[in-house]
């Protein structure tokens, strides 16, 4: 039996708060960065669940191969310094591409 792992899926985890940190989550959203990154809505956290201690501070961002979490304002320079995957780039191009032609 294979157990599924969120690392497995997912290089990067925010967690967040959307009605208070709206600028991280519109970064996401325009960058389409939510394509291949877990958002997690922590308003929306059983209050039978605690959170461990570096959670304290939100938003937070996790890197699951390093095991990193960037917190604060770290957590949105790492956001506009994430790289992007190789297909997500091509699409973002392909997208922008084709905006440029139907402007003009």
């Amino acid at each position: 039996m294979t157990t599924f792992k969120l690392e497995d899926a997912y290089e990067w985890i925010l967690y967040l708060n959307p009605e208070v940190h709206k600028n991280e989550m519109q970064l996401v959203k325009s960058g389409r960065l939510d394509t291949f990154m877990l958002i997690l809505d922590m308003t929306k956290k059983p209050s039978s669940i605690e959170c461990p201690k570096w959670l304290d501070e939100l938003p937070a961002l996790v890197n699951t191969k390093t095991r990193l979490a960037y917190r604060g304002t770290h957590c949105i320079q790492t956001l506009v310094s994430i790289e992007l995957p190789p297909e997500l780039a091509k699409r973002l191009q392909k997208s922008s591409m084709k905006k440029v032609r139907q402007a003009t």
